[in-house]
């Protein structure tokens, strides 16, 4: 009899947990019954992105950096070319993805001597020691400048093309990253060190000519790109831009180091360039890429190929997922990003602590219990996809510094040893620290002027001698 009784008991327990259950889950596909309507962030991105106009692909440096890493007997520009029109035709395809449809990228591979690459490796952190290294190896690196001549010469072409933009994901399916501009880097580091032999053999005027070209190049990229890693690949190019003019700078007397510097160093980086809006568009369009596949691949799975109970979770789980709120969602997120960003520079810092706490909240799910019953699957993905902007945006806000102490660098050598010019240059506010409102450190002895940068550590102190 109490065996009985037992027996009943976990019954009706077992069905009431089923009942509940059940209750919960369709007290749950009520609450998903809707997707959300287009949110007032992901409208304004949609806008922006209508909004700006075409480039030409004659113009269009991205175009030529497609094919960048082709053969030296080939044209970069018309494989370039090419293959842009090979990404455009297959965005228009219904699929998955581009890889079957596209060729792979290319990568550059150079045959370089042991002893090119071991003088490269100690000028991978910019000084003294990397000058003493170019400097006591002068003959392998005048056979490395005439060996890769060519290289210099299609940097150049890439240099004269005077805009950027990628191609943007169409339903589902995203063009190749940008990351093809990696290629590119061992030309730079042709046209730099051509810049330091220039200045070394006296001709401040030639090197001039290849820094001007160059910064240009790369701060137009930084403004246009919407791609978060072609910010940071322009950014990185920037810093070793004003690091390789530094050394170069070191090797000119004062009157030669006032003729090298570019007159695009006389210009601050602009808010457009430190802006991180476009490249948190490009976030938010490849975030979209992302769940349009997955709803895509949710509703193209064979059904015939699922068991019953399959087929019910699937249509459940399916239901818990919707891809407009999701999307809302990022762009609020990023939009939230962006205007903590919109600060004036002397701002910076406390810009970064807010993205900070704005990322960390995004990625550790800090919402109402109640609130994961609407979209919980879109949520997860959500917190766990975020990127972290402040460690690219630190990068690019850096770069004001690192051109205000190139700039004084080079006013210092050309005061010679004239102390109170060498104050006076000092004491020019628009030279200052952009973060401290104060003068930039200054080490007479050592002839040195240092930049600190936003992150703590050694390695945000940034050394330019005169």
């Amino acid at each position: 009899m109490a065996a009985s009784r037992a027996l009943r008991f976990l019954l009706w327990i077992t069905l009431s947990l089923l009942v509940l259950t059940a209750l919960a889950g369709l007290a749950l596909l009520f609450v998903n019954r809707h997707d959300e309507p287009v949110s007032e962030s992901a409208l304004k991105f949609t806008l922006m992105c209508q909004s700006r106009p075409p480039v030409a692909d004659a113009q269009n440096a991205y175009v030529y950096a497609l094919g960048f890493a082709a053969a030296q007997e080939d044209d970069p520009r018309r494989i370039g070319t090419q293959r842009m029109a090979q990404i455009n035709a297959a965005l228009q395809q219904p699929g998955k993805g581009l890889h079957s449809l596209v060729a792979p990228e290319q990568t550059l591979t150079l045959q370089r001597p042991p002893a090119l690459r071991n003088l490269l490796g100690e000028c991978r952190l910019m000084g003294p020691r990397c000058d003493a290294a170019l400097t006591s190896r002068i003959d392998v690196v005048r056979q490395w400048l005439s060996d890769e001549a060519w290289l210099l010469d299609r940097h150049r072409a890439l240099l004269a093309n005077t805009d950027w933009l990628e191609p943007r994901p169409v339903e589902g399916r995203a063009a190749p990253s940008s990351t093809q501009l990696m290629s590119v880097m061992p030309a730079h580091e042709v046209l730099l060190a051509q810049a330091w032999l220039h200045a070394r053999d006296g001709r401040p005027e030639a090197a001039r000519a290849l820094l001007e070209a160059d910064h240009r190049f790369w701060r137009m990229v930084l403004a246009n790109t919407e791609s978060l890693t072609t910010k940071s690949i322009a950014a990185t190019a920037l810093k070793r831009h004003f690091q390789y003019a530094n050394l170069a700078l070191a090797r000119l007397s004062p009157a030669q180091a006032a003729a090298l510097i570019p007159s695009g160093w006389q210009q601050a980086i602009s808010e457009e360039e430190r802006s991180m809006t476009w490249a948190l568009i490009g976030e938010w369009l490849y975030a979209n890429t992302s769940l349009d596949l997955a709803r895509r691949d949710a509703l193209d799975e064979d059904a015939a190929r699922r068991s019953a109970f399959e087929q019910v979770r699937h249509a459940f789980s399916s239901r818990l997922f919707k891809y407009q709120a999701t999307s809302n969602q990022v762009a609020e997120q990023y939009m939230d990003v962006a205007l903590a960003l919109d600060r004036p520079i002397s701002e910076t810092a406390d810009a970064m602590a807010s993205v900070q706490q704005l990322q960390n909240r995004a990625q550790g799910l800090k919402t109402p219990w109640y609130s994961m019953a609407y979209n919980p699957i879109g949520k997860i993905l959500t917190a766990f996809g975020h990127s972290r902007i402040d460690r690219h945006a630190t990068n690019v806000a850096n770069l004001e510094g690192l051109r205000r102490a190139s700039l004084l660098a080079a006013r210092l050598r050309a005061t010679s040893d004239d102390v109170e010019q060498a104050r006076q240059a000092l004491n020019t506010p628009e030279l200052y620290n952009p973060y401290s409102t104060e003068p930039m450190e200054w080490r007479p002895t050592e002839r040195m002027v240092a930049f600190v940068g936003l992150t703590s550590g050694d390695q945000e102190i940034h050394s330019f001698v005169y």
